[in-house]
């Protein structure tokens, strides 16, 4: 059956008016509608013939027939349709839905919101099923084309967290400074499909907005710093194992292994007598240092202290030799009071008490002050249990010597000498002073302290001594 045309004139309302005496309306035998045209394709089609912008349909509240409220219009400027929410008053939207409900919304700012008619944001995307979100998705599979991303929210069980993954067999690359929409900006950090972060720039900065740690590439070496650029004195740098303390370097650049504070260098590790806390090696066999639980080092200055274990009295085991830039053995001896200055070299004397003197009368055997010690043994009368001020130790470092027992010892001499003479003290008035005799008299050898082994730059007799 033909279509039903059907030219209608009213003068009034209701009714249908076509003042150009041409067809307005049609409705075929399918009850489909045609608006501007008699060749219909679907249950309502408008047409209109123009060559500029117009409105091609237009919803008008009753009574304000100038006011246009909603509309659908052609731009022949971009070749575009546009729906458009054209009401003025506050709080309008255009609102996109299914089944009942607003699934999309465009208020009067422009914000875009999906899930929600409250939009805080220019696009504004809520869900409340957990593990689903946004995917944006692209199909082409060409070398270089975009992977599909996807942005949800997730649940563990306890929490809700957000999620944003790419699905793909791709990477994920962030980019600052695009020049164009098609163009690309510079990689600053690409999370690749083994999970690895790589950042492409030198300095990966945490900053709370008052103090800042850096951790920074200066195309050599990795530096870490912390309070970068900031002037605050308790800064440490910390490393934890299990959510405790192993290690720290503190704001003066001590590092600090099994505490917390120190004025040093500090390595501790809480165990027993004899285990191992500190091993150093190379390839092989290297050093051991263990846990020291007795012994108290002389308090005076020195490049090491070492502490002994207390069930063996032993602070050293070498499996090999020990090499001290040193000639001769020595120990601490105490002086008698009336003792004045021992030169080093010197011959002195031991009166009937143990006790060192100058006074050759008060000696009943004799020995020779250490020039340049190896080892000295006795030094246990400055323990670091005295606790003494740095002037009190001096004070109580007068009352003792260091003797030579054994060894090389350049020796003060009067008169002259010559190599293989023995050396012997005899008497300057009350003083002690140190002669050299090739063939001593039974008397004589029996106060000798040695016998001259060579000649020093200095012109010194270098003595091997001999105790008697």
């Amino acid at each position: 059956m033909a279509n039903t045309k059907i030219p209608v004139e009213l003068s009034s309302t209701p009714g249908i008016v076509d003042n150009s005496n041409a067809t307005a309306i049609t409705i075929d035998s399918s009850e489909n509608v045609g608006i501007g045209t008699d060749s219909i394709s679907g249950r309502l089609e408008i047409k209109k013939a123009t060559t500029s912008n117009e409105t091609i349909f237009a919803i008008e509240a009753e009574g304000a027939t100038t006011t246009t409220l909603g509309s659908i219009t052609y731009d022949q400027t971009n070749d575009s349709m546009r729906l458009l929410n054209n009401s003025t008053f506050s709080g309008s939207t255009l609102r996109l839905g299914t089944v009942g409900s607003d699934d999309v919304i465009i208020d009067n700012n422009g914000n875009v919101g999906i899930g929600t008619t409250s939009v805080s944001q220019r696009l504004d995307v809520q869900t409340s099923t957990v593990n689903t979100g946004m995917l944006v998705y692209n199909t082409n599979t060409a070398s270089g084309a975009s992977v599909p991303v996807f942005l949800a929210s997730e649940s563990d069980g306890s929490t809700t967290n957000v999620s944003v993954e790419n699905t793909g067999a791709g990477n994920m690359v962030f980019r600052t400074g695009a020049t164009t929409k098609a163009g690309y900006g510079t990689e600053r950090m690409r999370i690749d499909s083994s999970g690895n972060v790589i950042l492409k720039g030198n300095d990966l900065n945490l900053n709370n907005g008052s103090v800042e740690h850096r951790f920074t590439n200066d195309n050599t070496n990795l530096l870490i710093r912390a309070d970068y650029g900031n002037s605050a004195a308790s800064s440490t740098i910390q490393f934890s194992v299990d959510g405790s303390e192993k290690m720290r370097i503190d704001s003066s650049g001590n590092l600090l292994v099994g505490v917390t504070s120190g004025t040093s260098h500090f390595i501790k590790k809480a165990l027993g007598n004899g285990s191992a806390v500190l091993e150093i090696t190379g390839n092989n066999l290297g050093s051991r240092f263990f846990n020291a639980d007795g012994g108290s080092p002389n308090a005076a200055n020195s490049a090491q202290h070492i502490y002994s274990v207390g069930a063996t009295g032993r602070s050293i085991n070498a499996a090999g030799t020990i090499n001290a830039s040193g000639a001769d053995y020595a120990e601490y001896m105490k002086k008698s009071d009336s003792c004045g200055t021992i030169t080093k070299g010197d011959v002195c004397g031991v009166d009937s008490t143990g006790k060192l003197t100058d006074v050759f009368a008060d000696a009943i055997s004799f020995v020779i002050k250490s020039t340049n010690p190896s080892y000295v043994g006795g030094d246990n009368w400055g323990g670091t249990e005295l606790e003494l001020t740095e002037e009190q130790y001096e004070t109580e470092r007068q009352k003792y010597d260091r003797i030579a027992f054994s060894g090389q010892v350049p020796v003060n001499i009067t008169g002259s000498f010559n190599v293989g003479d023995y050396v012997y003290p005899q008497a300057n008035g009350t003083d002690i002073e140190c002669v050299a005799k090739s063939s001593p008299t039974f008397e004589e050898y029996q106060l000798c302290v040695g016998k001259i082994w060579a000649t020093e730059d200095d012109g010194r007799p270098l003595v091997a001594v001999k105790i008697g």
